[in-house]
């Protein structure tokens, strides 16, 4: 009846889909940002619907475009030595035999993106060893930048690993507002135009 070619408001993330308000573009700026200023992790917060996941598919799209090795990590109530074998394998690295400085040389090799969503589930100690992963990737020049999506308590546990002064760079972090009500409609128009094309 709508003439609809596509399901307007699924839930898989397609960067394809990605309506550029201002809040979003202004994340997806800070990112970009902390990027090209070698910081080692960057944050985006908000409450549950405000689109992080959707940002962050985005940033790795962007950052994919421009020869970044990117790697996306759903599942983050994983111990820390699980995600680094996502991190090894994803660099074509076996996991059994390979070091820390073949890691660095991959880094090295090939700039890397690490997206972590829902990081808010993450445990602590695997949040003070990425940033620890990350700082050590930075002291030898290379990059392993590190980008999490969650809700707004992660905010607060980056609070306390900075207040245990194990950061010696502070998380560059963005956090989303919900739409207005003029920002919804527009929202609502710009996915609708999406699904009709």
């Amino acid at each position: 009846f709508y003439d609809l070619k596509q399901n307007p408001f699924h839930l898989t993330p397609d960067p394809a889909c990605f309506f550029p308000n201002p809040h979003h573009e202004d994340a997806l700026a800070t990112l970009i940002d902390s990027l090209h200023k070698h910081r080692g992790m960057g944050a985006i917060l908000g409450d549950t619907g405000l689109g992080k996941t959707l940002l962050l598919h985005v940033y790795l799209t962007l950052a994919q475009q421009r020869q970044y090795k990117t790697i996306y990590v759903a599942a983050t109530d994983l111990a820390f030595r699980h995600l680094l074998q996502v991190l090894y394998q994803d660099l074509g690295l076996d996991f059994a035999t390979a070091t820390l400085d073949m890691l660095l040389a991959a880094c090295q090799q090939r700039s890397v993106i690490l997206g972590i969503d829902d990081a808010h589930l993450m445990p602590t100690l695997t949040l003070k060893k990425l940033w620890t992963l990350a700082e050590y990737v930075a002291s030898a020049g290379a990059i392993l930048h590190i980008v999490l999506a969650g809700h707004p308590e992660l905010d607060s546990n980056l609070d306390a690993l900075a207040l245990h002064h194990l950061m010696l760079e502070p998380v560059v972090r963005y956090t989303l507002s919900p739409f207005t009500p003029k920002e919804s409609r527009a929202y609502i128009y710009h996915r609708l135009a999406q699904a009709t094309t």
